[in-house]
């Protein structure tokens, strides 16, 4: 018997491999369809269903709050302290006492001074009478009326002076902690206590470029209003914000 060559051996194996995959393996649809002369069913996707809903256009920044006024008061005069009129961190107003100074010195040059001037005006209204009658000439007059005048001006310096002793809160504001006591003596240099304003405060921060063209659309709205959500990080709406240099 003739002997099968091993090349066709191994052509045939490679046959039989092949169609058991087609008859074996295929898919049980395709080959329905494919039996049925049909073609294949649709594929599955995924979808979503789109609905109409609000757009914040919110913008996220760090920044720091600070306030527009703040100051260290100091005095004008110095002096000894008679008495101080404020609590440490309470609010004061504009224009309230908060120290007192001795002025008893200028209290008694503005005594003296008014009663100088009440000793010039008697003696003008005397020389009044006479320049009447041609018993003085008008030169003694004038020089009697110009020490009247320097005798008002000095009273008004003395009372200038003397009102630089009331240390008055320049602006509504919180009072800090006091570096004087009743009874110690201070300079112009001496800090009374720091004053800062509460209210408005003004938000410093950094946002993106692209951003500017909103900012400045907002800025030109005029509108007063943000939202602080922690000491760290402010958040605010575009056309809501307060912007300050």
């Amino acid at each position: 018997m003739k002997k099968v060559p091993n090349w066709i051996i191994i052509v045939v194996v490679i046959a039989l491999v092949v169609a058991s995959k087609f008859i074996f393996f295929a898919p049980k649809e395709d080959a329905a369809a494919a039996a049925k002369g049909k073609p294949k069913g649709p594929s599955a996707v995924n979808y979503y269903v789109v609905k109409a809903t609000a757009f914040n256009n919110d913008v996220f920044a760090t920044g720091k709050i600070g306030a527009l006024n703040q100051i260290d008061i100091l005095p004008e005069v110095g002096g000894k302290v008679m008495a101080i009129y404020f609590k440490e961190g309470e609010i004061v107003n504009k224009g309230s006492l908060l120290v007192k100074l001795n002025d008893a010195d200028l209290q008694a040059q503005l005594l003296k001074s008014k009663t100088q001037i009440i000793l010039s005006e008697q003696k003008l209204e005397r020389l009044k009478k006479l320049i009447a009658i041609n018993g003085i000439s008008k030169e003694e007059f004038d020089i009697q009326e110009n020490e009247l005048n320097y005798l008002k001006a000095d009273q008004a310096y003395i009372s200038a002076q003397l009102a630089k002793t009331n240390i008055v809160a320049p602006f509504t504001g919180v009072i800090g902690l006091k570096n004087i006591s009743e009874g110690s003596f201070v300079s112009i240099n001496t800090p009374i206590a720091s004053l800062v304003e509460t209210k408005p405060l003004y938000v410093e921060f950094s946002v993106p470029e692209n951003i500017a063209t909103y900012l400045i659309k907002a800025l030109l709205l005029n509108s007063r209003m943000i939202i602080v959500k922690n000491s760290k990080q402010l958040r605010f709406m575009l056309l809501n914000l307060v912007w300050m240099k």
